[in-house]
């Protein structure tokens, strides 16, 4: 699934929780949360529901219900066309496509020119929290279930019936047609019953929503018990405090073309994609606010995401890497508020390699994609820094940086890798010296794109966090 708005590195801006964003309070009147926009909870699983698991970033992103001023100008907007169908239909005329287009067109401008000074709230309110990822994974799960089992439905409506029907057409066994016709009529009917019950599922399944806004504040219900339980709890006093973090601004339009064909994918679906992506921009700058590295937390191998630990561990069962001693966690929330990074770093007995699987998990409403990456790295004694990874890097690289990229097994990545540094000097490192030369690595890579006019000078911005 390429999806854009699920990708750390895609452009709308506007999940981006920057410092105008001002925290704001909540509350728990019933079954709702009231929350002011742009808050950002405390660590509670707004899955609510028992669950359990390690938590990640995610973004409610909640459609706003059309207010009083909204209404009227969409009744507005549509009465001439609506009259226009009413006057054919009296005069026993038929109604003109072409008509309703311009009708529709000359509406809308009309509308624009005439409401020009009404503000008008279309975009969805943004509240940003945390989940389990055992629940968001269950969640995503059953709507991949539905989408699936829609799309087979929909095969019998828009296939198999025709082709029934055609087929006596076809062999010229017209007595064929009202038995044949008889048979498609009970699959479709079936089809439909069955595409009804999936929507009702989906219905009852579609979790959070807004029903109301007003005045800046969400109203959100659809929560579990438990998550209304716990920001209950924690509302009380709460003040926004505003952190002061590192940032920097990526240019995404000067990316290399690799990296749009990473996000947008390959082939002709890819190809569209780009295209609409330069239509939309239209040569203007394109940018993402990220933190820099510094911001990120550096972890014991006691507090590791236990997901992508026991992942791992069930992938270099009986290897050589099994004996591989993890020494430290790393762990990053992007800017956007949506999106997490973990990596674990492990050590070979040796010292003189390291491997690092990662996961980045991005979360936007009750959507999941999880991305993983594997990459090893070792340091020669003249400050090279030979580098063996799963994925692409995502922009141009210093020279001190020599990557290779091999898609396989982890042991099959780090045969590669140890092909590549068998014959050279390299340096034994301990856990303290390693984290030493991965933040050399990243200062390198910044300074290489800051040169490159891909990132942007570092600055110091305001973000509200629980």
């Amino acid at each position: 699934m390429a999806d854009d708005a699920l990708n750390p590195y895609a452009p709308p801006a506007e999940e981006v929780v920057s410092s105008e964003v001002v925290g704001g309070v909540w509350r728990v009147e019933a079954d709702y949360l009231v929350v002011r926009e742009g808050t950002v909870l405390p660590k509670v699983d707004l899955d609510g529901r028992g669950m359990g698991g390690h938590l990640t970033p995610v973004a409610m992103k909640l459609p706003v219900p059309m207010d009083g001023k909204r209404l009227a100008i969409v009744v507005i907007a549509g009465l001439p066309m609506v009259g226009y169908m009413i006057y054919q239909a009296t005069r026993g005329a038929r109604v003109s496509p072409l008509w309703m287009i311009a009708i529709a067109v000359g509406t809308q401008v009309l509308c624009q020119f005439l409401f020009r000074g009404v503000k008008v709230r279309t975009a969805p309110a943004h509240v940003y929290g945390y989940i389990s990822i055992p629940a968001i994974r269950s969640i995503t799960r059953r709507d991949q279930i539905r989408r699936r089992l829609t799309w087979a439905l929909l095969a019998p409506v828009f296939v198999i019936f025709p082709l029934v029907v055609a087929y006596p057409l076809m062999t010229r066994r017209y007595d064929q047609i009202l038995e044949v016709a008889k048979w498609a009529g009970g699959i479709v009917a079936v089809s439909l019953v069955l595409l009804l019950a999936v929507a009702i599922w989906k219905e009852a399944d579609k979790g959070w929503r807004c029903p109301r806004f007003s005045d800046g504040w969400v109203w959100i219900k659809g929560l579990g018990p438990k998550a209304l339980a716990g920001l209950g709890a924690q509302a009380v006093g709460y003040v926004p405090v505003p952190v002061k973090k590192r940032v920097f601004k990526i240019r995404l339009d000067r990316m290399p073309t690799s990296f749009w064909k990473e996000v947008h994918g390959g082939g002709p679906l890819g190809t569209l994609r780009s295209w609409m992506h330069r239509s939309r921009v239209k040569g203007r700058p394109v940018e993402q606010t990220v933190f820099h590295w510094s911001e990120r937390e550096w972890l014991s191998p006691e507090k590791a995401d236990p997901d992508l630990l026991a992942a791992w561990r069930s992938e270099i069962a009986g290897t050589p890497l099994a004996d591989w001693p993890m020494v430290y966690a790393e762990h990053q929330t992007l800017a956007t508020g949506c999106h997490g990074v973990t990596e674990l770093i492990f050590l070979s007995p040796d010292g003189c390699h390291a491997a690092i699987p990662s996961i980045t998990r991005a979360v936007i409403d009750r959507k999941l994609k999880e991305t993983r990456e594997l990459n090893f790295r070792s340091f020669t004694t003249d400050g090279r820094i030979i580098a063996t990874a799963s994925n692409q890097p995502a922009g141009p690289l210093p020279s001190e940086l020599e990557f290779e990229v091999v898609r396989g097994k982890p042991m099959e990545i780090a045969h590669v890798h140890f092909q590549r540094t068998s014959r050279e000097h390299l340096v034994t490192v301990t856990a303290e010296e390693l984290r030493r030369n991965e933040e050399r690595e990243m200062d390198l890579v910044y300074e290489t794109r800051e040169a490159a006019g891909i990132y942007g000078p570092i600055e110091e911005m305001e973000f509200f966090r629980p």
